[in-house]
């Protein structure tokens, strides 16, 4: 069974691509800066399905006959793809306080939204009692 792109394969296209960004010119090398800054986002934080669609992208860009063109044409579509890829991972991540005073963590939304310590029954910023 093939092994879907993982984080090695985005890696190494991103290699590939530093290596190819500084020989293109105006809006190619432009496109081919911002690609690359999406994908190095997307490998230091993205989940495995962004960081497998964002490979599959650049293995498709890289093996055209034209990358510079492939850069120009797909790059625009790859960038927003994984932009709203990042940006539904940040809000699907769980939420969670831990409380400075006794070093328990709450995941309910509404103690990290008011720093809110059920253990300890005392908001995050309330002076210490006497």
């Amino acid at each position: 069974m093939a092994r879907g792109p993982d984080r090695y394969d985005l890696a190494l296209c991103i290699q590939r691509l530093e290596t190819l960004c500084p020989g293109l010119s105006g809006d190619t090398r432009g496109a081919c800066e911002l690609l690359l800054m999406v994908a190095k986002g997307a490998l230091q934080h993205g989940s495995a399905r962004s960081v497998a669609g964002g490979a599959r992208w650049l293995l498709d860009i890289l093996a055209a006959d034209d990358v510079p063109a492939a850069i120009l044409s797909h790059g625009k579509k790859m960038r927003s793809w994984l932009v709203r890829e990042i940006e539904a991972e940040r809000q699907r991540a769980p939420v969670a306080f831990t409380c400075p005073r006794c070093g328990r963590t709450s995941h309910h939304p509404q103690d990290a939204q008011h720093c809110y310590c059920a253990n300890c029954h005392r908001f995050a910023d309330e002076a210490p009692l006497p």
